[in-house]
């Protein structure tokens, strides 16, 4: 029986994390997002104001991007904010797309950033990429 639980106990852990992956300049950004990152945050319906403003969540994610600088003349586009259902919870995804001053074809990297109802930006994990 204790087994069981032991068991149980180890695969709602598993369910209870979501990975994300980015891939850029020979790098790998592993973000995690785990049930235990979410239980202090306020819980939120959906409807109304979400318990951090869009214009805070923007901030975060506009000091995580900065921390990402390529190489003239590319920068980061910002292409959105966006509200993502977890469970009780909610967090904001930003994104962007590379791009260069010039025409472009291709797939262009993309880079997203997570951050919590509690302003927390979630950081990912980088290692090198093959």
């Amino acid at each position: 029986m204790r087994f069981l639980i032991l068991l149980a106990s180890f695969l709602a852990c598993i369910s209870a994390s979501e990975e994300q992956f980015r891939y850029w300049n020979g790098k790998k950004y592993a973000f995690t997002i785990t049930e235990a990152m979410l239980v202090s945050t306020q819980d939120w319906n959906g409807s109304g104001n979400p318990p951090l403003s869009c214009g805070d969540a923007l901030k975060a994610a506009d000091a995580f991007i900065a921390t990402l600088k390529p190489d003239a003349p590319y920068s980061w586009r910002f292409e959105g904010l966006t509200l993502m259902p977890r469970n009780t919870k909610w967090i904001w995804s930003g994104s962007w797309t590379l791009e260069w001053d010039k025409p472009m074809t291709g797939v262009w990297p993309h880079m997203s950033c997570y951050i919590l109802m509690d302003g927390t930006v979630v950081r990912p994990v980088v290692s090198e990429h093959k």
